[in-house]
């Protein structure tokens, strides 16, 4: 048995709405489960992950998900592969101090003078 056309249109209508609720409330809710629109784990990067305890800081950075590069240990701290979604879930744990880009030193060494420069 079929529905009448009126049964069928406001079925259509609450269809259409409900997903412009959808779409319209989205980025609020991406946001407040720590999801990034149009973000996916390939948007990882070379960062160093600053805290008090070696051991810790590392820890967390693999609870997390993050691919350690290499470790600091004068200076408790690791190099690591994170995404975005990675870096808020760490600053927001305990015992991380910092979390800074991993960027590339070119230095320079001027012979005559013995002096080095440095550049970032």
């Amino acid at each position: 048995m079929s529905k009448p056309n009126g049964q069928k249109i406001l079925q259509l209508v609450v269809v259409i709405i409900s997903i412009g609720l959808m779409i319209w409330a989205a980025p609020e809710l991406m946001e407040r489960f720590g999801l990034e629109i149009g973000k996916s784990d390939n948007d990882a990067a070379n960062y160093i992950v600053l805290g008090q305890d070696l051991l810790d800081v590392s820890s967390q950075v693999l609870r997390e998900g993050g691919v350690i590069t290499h470790s600091m240990p004068h200076s408790s701290a690791v190099a690591a592969r994170l995404t975005t979604r990675q870096i808020k879930a760490l600053l927001n744990s305990e015992g991380i101090m910092g979390i800074y880009e991993n960027r590339s030193m070119n230095v320079n060494r001027i012979a005559s003078a013995g002096i080095i420069s440095g550049r970032s």
